[in-house]
């Protein structure tokens, strides 16, 4: 049965020339997980935001959306409020009660529902997502994968029959990431409820759904099944050392899809049974390598450079004294160095970032900036929300503001420079809360980079990004490196991390549990590691990323 449909549909937002979606014709029957792929901006919020009655945007809209057998807007609120559910890019934005339990009843109660029937959903819910232990907990003290599952289990409380979610995954660390799309697969298989998935992070989302489609400036370019949305992005694509790279943009729409496909394909996109898994990537490769001499591990080279960041024996707690976040920290980084610092969520990576840019102070220990203690160099933070470095009505405003404020001898050639490297020319007139996340992202890090700091600071920097404009940004990242500057971001994006960094640290317990190159960070970690990493364990454990996997066996 067709539980959603859309027949050419169009959407204007006011006052632009572009349509935001053009022409959209898909389908999803009941049962359905589909999966939203393509780069930032490309409407897949939109899309979305469509799809919801409550959150549809003002704006110019042609063509016809039918869901649940009837015309959209002919869904009454109660309709639309228990059948549609929704799931936020935004965690804060979708949490309004103090507790878990409390948000849990918050759409009860609004719609009416009997105190015994509330009730019964709660204890269903909280049993279900294994909520039971945070009830009484306030949401400000949940980390970010318990937040994703206490706004899940709150709308699957109105048992919708259509799912919506908006990159689900954007803040969560790797494990976190993999346990909520496993849950929205059981969720699916075992409810039978429609899934509509937008989400950059395409590793393990090509083996759990049933279709897939490919947006490209608000059009469709693909439907179908997820092998066959593979494999028609391996067609449209050329081949390089580094497995499958992006094609430029003029050459056609696939250019945005080739960094979307899971590693496996990556790797072997040549094979007929294209491989989409881990599981059939590693049975693939042992093929390949069946009789060859394993490669020498790597040396691992020290560093030459002098210490950028000396973090020595800091303690830090939020609120009671008793309650440390860090205890006994001690972390070094080294000057033109691109470094990562990576971590569970709630590890304290954000607070890390924090103490080094002084908008926090440890309760002991020291913190050195280039071997000065209490310097403070010319310092660039871009925090976790770029929304709270804008005021102004558009971005160019924002950004020509933040020139004049700086003195910049010639704000105008700086500010073009940076929309040209970060892809932002395009929305330098727009409001900022009217763009997506990704390309907010962009604009905020273009803001951060006016006033040339030599300590850069990068909260979660690749979230909500697609995996183009990663390149983009990585590639931005290592020209700034080459200058002198030296780079420092928390993050959860372990396929980035392992590509572009210079050095990665992983916060656990309080304390700096390992250092160290890619190869060797990542080559010796099972779940905090990358998928191509885990297609060659057991034969090479330096190389972690596709293209250094896929030179194993072509070699």
């Amino acid at each position: 049965m067709e539980i959603l449909r859309l027949d050419s549909f169009s959407f204007r937002y006011p006052h632009t020339q572009r349509c935001a979606l053009k022409d959209i014709t898909l389908s999803a029957d009941e049962g359905d997980f589909v999966l939203l792929c393509g780069a930032s901006g490309s409407g897949k919020s939109t899309l979305l935001e469509n799809l919801k009655p409550e959150l549809r945007r003002n704006g110019e809209r042609t063509g016809e959306i039918t869901c649940l057998g009837r015309p959209l807007q002919s869904l009454s609120r109660m309709e639309s409020a228990c059948d549609i559910g929704f799931v936020m890019q935004n965690l804060e934005a979708q949490l309004v009660a103090d507790t878990v339990r409390g948000e849990l009843c918050f759409g009860l109660e609004s719609l009416g529902f009997p105190p015994e029937v509330i009730r019964r959903r709660v204890a269903e819910m909280a049993s279900y997502f294994g909520l039971g232990k945070l009830l009484n907990r306030s949401v400000n003290t949940l980390s970010g994968g318990e937040k994703q599952l206490v706004s899940l289990a709150s709308v699957l409380s109105l048992s919708p029959k259509l799912l919506l979610l908006d990159e689900p995954a954007s803040q969560l660390d790797p494990v976190a990431a993999r346990e909520l799309f496993s849950m929205l697969a059981r969720i699916n298989s075992e409810l039978g409820i429609t899934i509509l998935l937008a989400e950059h992070h395409t590793e393990e989302l090509f083996t759990l759904c049933s279709k897939a489609v490919l947006l490209h400036n608000g059009q469709v370019s693909f439907c179908g099944a997820p092998r066959e949305a593979a494999r028609f992005i391996t067609q449209n694509r050329t081949l390089s050392s580094d497995a499958i790279p992006p094609q430029t943009k003029e050459s056609g729409s696939a250019y945005v899809f080739t960094s979307l496909l899971p590693s496996a394909a990556k790797i072997f996109p040549d094979e007929p049974s294209l491989p989409l898994s881990v599981r059939e990537g590693r049975a693939l490769f042992k093929q390949k390598i069946s009789g060859r001499t394993p490669p020498a591990p790597m040396p691992v080279i020290p560093p030459t450079a002098p210490p950028a960041v000396s973090v020595t024996d800091v303690y830090f707690g939020y609120g009671s004294k008793d309650t440390l976040l860090f205890h006994d920290l001690s972390l070094t980084l080294y000057e033109g160095e691109l470094s990562a610092v990576m971590g569970a969520n709630g590890s304290g990576k954000s607070t890390l970032l924090k103490l080094l840019c002084g908008l926090l102070k440890p309760k002991r220990g020291t913190i050195e900036l280039f071997g000065k203690r209490g310097a403070k160099p010319t310092l660039g933070y871009l925090p976790q929300n770029p929304r709270l470095l804008f005021l102004a009505d558009t971005v160019q405003q924002d950004l020509t503001a933040c020139a004049e404020n700086l003195r910049l001898l010639h704000p105008e050639e700086r500010i073009q420079s940076l929309s040209e490297a970060l892809g932002i020319s395009d929305i330098l007139s727009s409001h900022p809360y009217d763009i997506s996340a990704g390309e907010l992202q962009r604009a905020a890090l273009a803001k951060v980079l006016l006033s040339s700091p030599r300590l850069l600071l990068l909260d979660e920097p690749t979230k909500a990004l697609d995996p183009f404009a990663k390149s983009k940004l990585a590639a931005l990242l290592r020209g700034l490196v080459q200058s002198g500057v030296t780079v420092l971001f928390a993050s959860h994006d372990t396929e980035f991390c392992a590509s572009y960094c210079d050095r990665c640290a992983l916060l656990f317990d309080g304390q700096t549990a390992a250092t160290g190159a890619p190869a060797q960070f990542f080559g010796g970690n099972v779940f905090y590691s990358t998928a191509a990493a885990r297609i060659a364990a057991g034969f090479s454990y330096d190389s972690v990323t596709c293209g250094e996997v896929r030179n194993l066996w072509i070699k």
